[in-house]
């Protein structure tokens, strides 16, 4: 199935070194190649994301934080140096959201984007909440959600996987809906972009499959 998935992104599997095996490893925090291998032959890991993280280029993936969104030590946002900063989970601010940040003792700023629903219904005292912008040049990577509506076809995980790549966007994780006696799929990707154009170009580009009849941004 690994095989499978790297030949759809013209990759000999004989191509992948160990030393990416190594680093694929550390970051799944598993015993081991076989680990890895076993969870996609009993279904919890999709093998097309395991194909995509193994060919990875190196300096990518050890110099992004997929946590924080922003490489280490680069300046993220204007006129909070010096302040822990935290992405909101709940809107997943990316460059480009209009964005306000919100003080949490212990925890320094909470950015979230300015219509972020879930801060919105909070019990929030207004001095918690500060405007900030982001910074001139912003580096790094940033965790964003598209929701597709598709039509259920054969390969075409694949070819949503490599139409992704090719927009120089990497996928976290995937989930996907399947109502029974249905052959319309909900599914949702987890990407890493580095702000809202790189968002639209990789959306637009999703579009052009004609078995995808809806994208849209999901904030949660």
């Amino acid at each position: 199935m690994l095989d499978q998935a790297l030949a759809s992104l013209k990759v000999p599997s004989a191509s992948v070194t160990w030393e990416r095996w190594e680093s694929l490893i550390r970051e799944y925090g598993a015993k081991g190649r076989l680990d890895i291998l076993a969870d996609i032959g009993m279904g919890k890991r999709l093998s097309f994301v395991v194909a995509q993280a193994l060919t990875r280029s190196s300096s990518r993936s050890g110099d992004e934080g997929v946590g924080s969104g922003a490489k280490p030590g680069a300046i993220q946002l204007r006129g909070v140096e010096g302040v822990a900063i935290q992405y909101g989970k709940c809107c997943r601010p990316i460059p480009g959201d209009a964005i306000v940040g919100q003080f949490r003792r212990s925890q320094g700023l909470m950015v979230h984007t300015r219509d972020c629903q879930t801060l919105r219904k909070a019990r929030v005292d207004n001095d918690q909440i500060v405007d900030v912008e982001w910074a001139p040049e912003v580096a790094g990577v940033f965790e964003a959600g598209i929701r597709l509506v598709v039509a259920d076809e054969r390969g075409l995980l694949a070819r949503l996987a490599t139409a992704i790549a090719d927009a120089g966007a990497n996928i976290e994780y995937v989930s996907m809906e399947r109502p029974d006696g249905d052959c319309v799929v909900a599914m949702f990707f987890s990407v890493q972009v580095r702000d809202r154009q790189h968002l639209a170009n990789l959306m637009r580009a999703l579009r052009r499959i004609p078995e995808v009849r809806r994208v849209q941004r999901a904030r949660t």
